[in-house]
């Protein structure tokens, strides 16, 4: 009898403790992977002759865990990276949110994270005009 297939599948553990870089990396990827194959869904649905509800509900979910992929990027910055990369994951994070709740439509909420998003990159452009003329 084989053992293998979906129900099966034991996804290996992310390390606690690191002092390989590279590591970040891979929610990074998964962020983006979830997020492209979302929005991938969603140009597909808008595409079609008729609208798909089932696409529609299955690009949500991907938005979500592309959400909760950029939140545990977040967190593996703000334990392993310095300052300004964890403020670069946070504004990643807060977009992340920010478009997934535009697309629940849950505007108010979305308002909120997406404004975060745009403070925090206003102070990367403030930080980098600083470090240009100096």
């Amino acid at each position: 009898r084989f053992k293998h297939g979906k129900k099966h599948f034991k996804q290996a553990t992310f390390p606690e403790n690191f002092d390989d870089p590279k590591w970040i990396f891979i929610p990074l990827v998964q962020t983006e992977r979830a997020w492209a194959f979302g929005v991938q869904l969603k140009a597909d649905n808008a595409a079609a002759a008729a609208f798909n509800a089932r696409w529609r509900h299955h690009s949500e979910r991907k938005f979500s865990k592309a959400c909760k992929y950029a939140e545990h990027l977040e967190s593996v910055c703000k334990a392993h990276c310095d300052q300004r990369t964890q403020l670069e994951a946070e504004a990643y994070a807060a977009f992340m949110a920010g478009v997934w709740l535009v697309e629940r439509e849950s505007w108010a909420e979305a308002k909120t994270k997406l404004a975060r998003c745009k403070k925090l990159c206003e102070h990367f452009i403030l930080a980098a005009d600083q470090a240009e003329a100096s």
